[in-house]
C-alpha cells in the first residue's frame, strides 16, 4: 500500500465521526432557529417543545457516538476534536437556554423577571463554554496537572445539563406541572439553569455512563436491560414528557450520588 493510498484511506475514515458531529450540530443549529418563530397557543407551543426536545435527544445520541466512532475506526483527529468542541458548544451551550425563554413565551412576565431569565440564561451558556473548554485542556494535556479518576468527568457533563433544563421547560410548560403555579415556573427555571450552570464548573466527578460497572450475572443483566428498555419505550410514547424529565435528572439526583458514594468507599478501602 503506497503512501497516498493510506492518506486517502485515513481521510475517509475521519470523513465519518465529522459527519455525525455535523449532524447534532445542524440538530442544535435548527433548535435556535426554530425557536425564533413565534406560536399561535399554548398548545402549538407545547408541541413546538417536544419537537425541539427530541432533536436535543438527537444531538446527545449523535454526541455519544462520534466520539466512538471515531476511536473505533481510529479516526481521531485534531480537526474532530475541535469540531466537536464548537458544536458541543452551539446545541447543548446555546440552544438549551432559549428552549427555556421560549417555554415562557405563554406567560405574562414583566421586563424585570424576562431580565432575570436572559441573566440566568447568559450564565448557564457560559458556564457550559468554561466546561468545554476545561475539559478540551484536560484531554489535550492528558491530565498531567491533575490526574481524573479513571471513568469520571470533572463537572457535569453539558450534554446532561442540556438535557436536564430542558426537559425541566417541557415539565413546566405540559399539563403535568398544572399543580405548580405559573408565578413559580420562572423562578424554577432560573434556579435550574444556575444549578446545572454551577454543577458544569464544579470540581465534582460525574460518573461515565459507559464506565459504569456492576456485579451481576449476564443473563439477568440482559432481562433486567429488556424490561427496562420496554418501560422506557412505553414510557416515551405515552408520556415523553415526564419519562425525559425523569431519565434526565435521574443521572445528577441518583447516578451521580451513588457513584460518588462507591468511589469515596472503593478510596477508603485501597487507603487501608
Amino acid at each position: 500500500m503506497t503512501d497516498t493510498d493510506f492518506s486517502q484511506r485515513q481521510r475517509r475514515r475521519v470523513v465519518a465521526p465529522n459527519t455525525i458531529t455535523a449532524f447534532g450540530l445542524c440538530c442544535g443549529l435548527f433548535i435556535i432557529f426554530k425557536s425564533m418563530l413565534s406560536t399561535s397557543g399554548p398548545q402549538e407551543l407545547l408541541h413546538r417543545l417536544q419537537g425541539l426536545a427530541v432533536l436535543l435527544i438527537c444531538s446527545i445520541v449523535a454526541d455519544f457516538s462520534d466520539g466512538a466512532v471515531a476511536r473505533i475506526m481510529k479516526a481521531e483527529s485534531a480537526f474532530g476534536e475541535q469540531f466537536d468542541s464548537l458544536s458541543d458548544a452551539v446545541t447543548f451551550g446555546i440552544a438549551p437556554s432559549l428552549i427555556v425563554i421560549k417555554s415562557v413565551e405563554a406567560l405574562s412576565i414583566g421586563n424585570f423577571y424576562s431580565s432575570i431569565l436572559l441573566i440566568c440564561s447568559m450564565i448557564y451558556s457560559l458556564c457550559g463554554v468554561l466546561r468545554l473548554v476545561r475539559y478540551t485542556i484536560m484531554k489535550r494535556h492528558n491530565n498531567t496537572e491533575e490526574k481524573l479518576p479513571k471513568g469520571f468527568f470533572k463537572g457535569l457533563p453539558i450534554p446532561a445539563a442540556a438535557a436536564a433544563i430542558v426537559s425541566l421547560a417541557l415539565f413546566l410548560s405540559s399539563g403535568s406541572a398544572s399543580m405548580i403555579s405559573p408565578s413559580l415556573r420562572l423562578p424554577l427555571l432560573c434556579c435550574g439553569q444556575l444549578l446545572l450552570g454551577g454543577l458544569m464548573v464544579s470540581r465534582w466527578y460525574f460518573p461515565s455512563l459507559g464506565a459504569l460497572r456492576f456485579r451481576i450475572s449476564s443473563f439477568l443483566l440482559i432481562v433486567l436491560l429488556g424490561i427496562f428498555a420496554c418501560l422506557l419505550f412505553l414510557g416515551i410514547i405515552d408520556h415523553f414528557v415526564e419519562v425525559f424529565f425523569l431519565v434526565a435528572w435521574a443521572y445528577i439526583f441518583a447516578i451521580f450520588p451513588v457513584a460518588a458514594f462507591s468511589r469515596k468507599a472503593i478510596t477508603k478501602s485501597k487507603r487501608n
